[in-house]
């Protein structure tokens, strides 16, 4: 009795980012240093002001950002499949319309002042600092919000659809990559592979495939992964094959002694 042998099954190629991963988590990175730095200098401009209205809102911004950006790592972290690329990607508007309102704000409240005089121009100068880390994490969240576009919010529409925005990206069979939020790529998925010896794994982090562009199957492979694959019919050879005797015919019916 011959051996049968099973065909291995490999993961298939994950689908994944249009950029890089290091720009996604640089922009991260530089985004919470910068929203930092801007509260701090925003909260010393406060303090020494007694609160302007400008400055109170920049302050606001700054501490937003920050829990917006803590949120974004956390839930990642954890709960990437059930993050949404469609309030993500409102939630980065939002952040960078704010942003550029800090910004104006702050021009507003403290860029046409003098800081020559002696005893305000340390804080004169701290107020001006705070006005470009503002312009900084308003050209961030517009580089964030545009890898977001790039990487999640037009493969996943060209692959699914636009109401997948609004659907978990385990419904996908997606998720988002941990601590960014900015890409987005496939759940692993078993197909057959009859090349292969062994088991072996794809991952997220070592193929840079966009959403979209899936590995190819062969048409015997994608027949055997669906339990479609029909043996052949075999047909025999006709020089093995020989003509009955007639002579030496003996009836079905007759009895052999």
């Amino acid at each position: 009795m011959s051996e049968v042998k099973t065909q291995p099954t490999v993961l298939a190629k994950p689908v994944g980012w249009c950029s890089s991963l290091v720009w996604a988590r640089v922009i991260r990175v530089l985004q919470l240093l910068f929203t930092i730095v801007a509260l701090a200098l925003c909260a010393r401009t406060s303090d020494f002001y007694e609160a302007p209205s400008e400055v109170a809102y920049a302050t606001a911004v700054s501490v937003f950002s920050l829990v917006y950006l803590l949120a974004i790592f956390l839930g990642t972290l954890f709960g990437g499949p059930y993050f949404m690329v469609g309030p993500l990607l409102v939630s980065e508007i939002i952040m960078l319309i704010m942003w550029f309102a800090a910004f104006i704000a702050m021009a507003v409240f403290a860029g046409g002042a003098p800081c020559s005089f002696y005893f305000y121009s340390s804080r004169c100068r701290e107020a001006k600092a705070a006005i470009a880390m503002c312009a900084f994490n308003m050209v961030l969240y517009a580089a964030s919000l545009t890898l977001l576009v790039l990487n999640c919010v037009i493969p996943l529409i060209s692959s699914h659809g636009a109401p997948y925005l609004w659907r978990y990206a385990s419904d996908a069979d997606a998720t988002f990559d941990q601590g960014t939020g900015l890409l987005i790529y496939s759940s692993n998925t078993w197909v057959a592979d009859p090349e292969a010896d062994v088991n072996r794994q794809i991952t997220a982090s070592s193929v840079e495939t966009p959403v979209g562009v899936e590995k190819p199957i062969e048409e015997s492979d994608q027949a055997l992964f669906q339990g479609t694959l029909v043996a052949e019919p075999i047909i025999p050879d006709p020089t093995l094959t020989t003509t009955a005797d007639p002579a030496i015919d003996v009836p079905l019916n007759a009895h052999v002694r």
